[in-house]
């Protein structure tokens, strides 16, 4: 795949045959109220609840492997309701997180229904991960996007639920992380996105990735 598809997650996953891609990966909006231009994020729960139930549904459907959702802990719970058969890998949050009822929340979830084809993947701790959010202790790109993912996450899960030569899809391409550090791992990719400003940003990024050799990234640290 060499370009994102410029549609509704939901529609775009509609449209696609089963079993088209190995892994399905996902970072979704939070029901915060941030901006992305043309998309409410700050729907009724109900509303947000039944496009989550869609999404992972149709995720399942076509990924072969199975499928991979990054929530904050504090969405954790309602997502997992929808793939009650999935792991819970707890990605730790190296600086100081945010006061929810008294505790300090120091990590995010990533819910899969995928297996680890590595055993040193196979932990459901993963460490050494900087996060957007992390201030100077962030050393990635920032792209123009208020929800972007940052790189080593999607690197360590496309590392360990896909083989080179396979398939990521992601329903809500964003800023092209995904696609980006797909090509990079050696994996192909395809994936929509519903801003158009968000996918030439991101076909930007893939433009100069594509341009650029750089050194393999994502290996875990502990």
């Amino acid at each position: 795949m060499t370009d994102i598809a410029c549609n509704d997650c939901l529609s775009w996953l509609r449209g696609l045959e089963a079993g088209s891609a190995h892994l399905c990966f996902v970072d979704p909006p939070y029901n915060r109220g941030k901006h992305y231009g043309d998309f409410a994020d700050n729907l009724p729960w109900d509303e947000y609840d039944a496009r989550a139930k869609e999404l992972v549904e149709q995720m399942a459907r076509v990924s072969s492997r199975g499928v991979a959702i990054f929530v904050p802990a504090t969405l954790s719970r309602r997502w997992w309701q929808w793939m009650p058969d999935a792991q819970q890998v707890i990605i730790e949050k190296g600086a100081l997180g945010n006061n929810s009822g008294g505790w300090i929340q120091q990590y995010f979830v990533l819910l899969t229904t995928a297996r680890p084809l590595e055993r040193r993947y196979a932990r459901n701790l993963w460490r050494g991960l900087r996060l957007p959010g992390e201030g100077y202790y962030f050393h990635e790109e920032r792209p123009d996007h208020p929800g972007f993912t940052c790189e080593a996450l999607v690197a360590r899960a496309i590392q360990a639920f896909t083989l080179p030569g396979e398939i990521v899809g992601d329903p809500m391409m964003g800023s092209g992380t995904t696609a980006v550090v797909a090509e990079r791992l050696g994996r192909q990719w395809i994936g929509c996105e519903q801003n158009p400003a968000y996918i030439e940003q991101a076909t930007e990024r893939l433009r100069r990735a594509r341009a650029q050799t750089r050194l393999p990234i994502g290996e875990e640290r502990g």
